[in-house]
């Protein structure tokens, strides 16, 4: 059982916008040494999930400590949660078995009927979280795609939670997984060492390695991002400048402006240039100045957003070390960190199968006896296209979707020495491609269409970019219409690998 307290929820600047941390305080036996605890909702699409964590992220430690606005973690979702739900009672976290559909019960007035329910769609895209009230009323919506507080009628009924075949309590675990603890007769060192996954192993080191990247990075925001006193400076002294502007001359290198003008001790001196007018000086004076409050803005925004990713990633580093991540919270991790994992997910899905391995992509032999490789799917062209040599030739529809085809360079060069075609591939052949390029994409049935031909070093992929898509750096296109029987004559010739 759990009394709720403080909610918060960061504004987009700070990186918090898509996870919503309430603090609970632990009632009852079996509270631990915890005077509070931190309910994490994250309604990221990538890795929408619930989990305890013992201490407060680092972001909110900085805001508590005054380093910080409270204003930037109060969201309109944690606003109406506080005003709500604060000093409510909360007794269990259901998970709908069939959805992963997550519901909150809270009670406030009634120790019977929940007055209100946090209720996380997982299935939704994006995910979106709801605070309803007993009456059916959604008093507010949060996903990635924004906040929303217009109330709306919630017409899903409320599930009864006592049907075990449907619903399944997850707090007890949350809270086993958050205070877990080495068994007597074991050191924490030993729970350390225990029997690690090979996906938990690689997650560790690169996590640990991460992690003091982004503080170097870290280092270096805060170094680049002007401080606060250099601000309030320009400001003075420009403000000043245009008040005595009057005092000033073309081809004067500096204005001293006396104690006395300023109502201070000490004089202020004004750096001109003296090739400008008084007038263009503070032009100058201004476009500077804007230029420093512009890159305090950034620089502040990419030092939260590195403080909000360094925090996450120690809270999830401790929970791998400490041994009290299940299932769940490592299906978490691996979709989270997918793109960090990197080569070690490639051959896994984020419930930790193998995936079945591509099978080997189609190989025609055009009529000059030229190798045409055709990728079946999506992953099978991404590898196919990682695979092709530097000058291998790559062919794709313009419009539309499509399989990539590579015509590998040996498999033609013996017809170029033939023909001295110089760098490009020979007509016939690249007809040949553009044809299976159309035929295996959307505009099939049209026989025609305008095709990309580039060597493989024109196109990349960035990291993070979906399945099967590429960016074209350099490349030629050319239109190609065919006949069915040609298509025909080309598609008898093929061949396995």
């Amino acid at each position: 059982m759990f009394k709720a307290c403080k909610a918060w929820q960061g504004i987009k600047q700070t990186g918090l916008s898509e996870t919503i941390v309430w603090q609970l305080q632990p009632l009852g036996e079996g509270r631990g040494d915890s005077k509070y605890v931190f309910l994490n909702i994250d309604i990221r699409q990538s890795s929408p999930t619930v989990y305890f964590s013992p201490i407060k992220p680092k972001v909110l430690e900085d805001m508590s400590k005054g380093r910080g606005s409270d204003r930037l973690f109060l969201g309109a979702f944690a606003v109406l949660l506080r005003r709500h739900a604060e000093s409510a009672i909360l007794h269990a976290i259901y998970r709908k078995k069939k959805s992963g559909d997550l519901w909150i019960p809270i009670f406030k007035s009634s120790k019977d009927v929940p007055d209100y329910y946090v209720v996380l769609y997982v299935k939704e895209k994006p995910p979106e979280l709801h605070l309803v009230s007993q009456a059916k009323e959604s008093i507010v919506r949060a996903s990635s795609a924004g906040m929303f507080t217009k109330k709306k009628f919630f017409a899903e009924e409320f599930p009864g939670f006592d049907d075990r075949s449907d619903f399944e309590d997850i707090l007890p675990q949350l809270w086993k997984d958050v205070n877990k603890e080495p068994s007597r007769g074991e050191s924490s060192q030993d729970s350390h060492d225990a029997p690690l996954s090979a996906i938990e192993r690689s997650l560790r080191q690169k996590l640990t390695r991460r992690i003091k990247t982004l503080k170097k990075s870290l280092a270096k925001a805060e170094s680049d991002t002007p401080e606060k006193g250099t601000i309030e400076f320009l400001k003075k002294q420009t403000e000043l400048f245009g008040v005595n502007i009057y005092l000033a001359k073309k081809g004067m290198s500096e204005l001293i402006l006396g104690g006395e003008t300023l109502g201070e001790s000490a004089p202020l001196t004004i750096a001109l240039d003296s090739d400008l007018t008084p007038g263009q000086n503070l032009d100058q004076m201004f476009r500077t100045l804007k230029k420093v409050m512009r890159a305090f803005n950034l620089g502040f925004e990419r030092v939260q957003k590195i403080k909000t990713e360094i925090d996450q990633m120690e809270r999830d580093l401790d929970l791998l070390k400490t041994g009290a991540s299940d299932e769940a919270i490592l299906l978490t991790f691996k979709t989270r960190y997918r793109a960090l994992l990197g080569r070690d997910m490639a051959v896994r899905n984020i419930a930790g199968h193998r995936r079945p391995v591509a099978k080997d992509c189609r190989v025609f032999r055009s009529a000059h006896d030229a190798m045409i490789c055709v990728a079946r799917t999506a992953e099978e062209g991404d590898q196919l296209c990682k695979k092709a040599k530097s000058n291998d030739y790559w062919f794709h529809v313009v419009q539309g979707t499509g399989s990539h085809v590579i015509v590998p360079h040996h498999s033609i060069h013996a017809i170029k020495a033939k023909r001295e075609e110089g760098d490009r591939c020979p007509n016939e052949i690249a007809r040949e491609a553009a044809m299976l390029a159309i035929h295996f994409s959307s505009q099939k049935n049209c026989r025609s269409g305008e095709v990309y031909s580039a060597r493989r070093f024109g196109i990349r992929k960035k990291k993070g970019m979906p399945l099967g898509l590429w960016l074209v750096d350099k490349a030629e296109t050319f239109f190609v219409t065919y006949t069915n029987e040609e298509l025909q004559a080309i598609l008898e010739n093929e061949n396995s690998v």
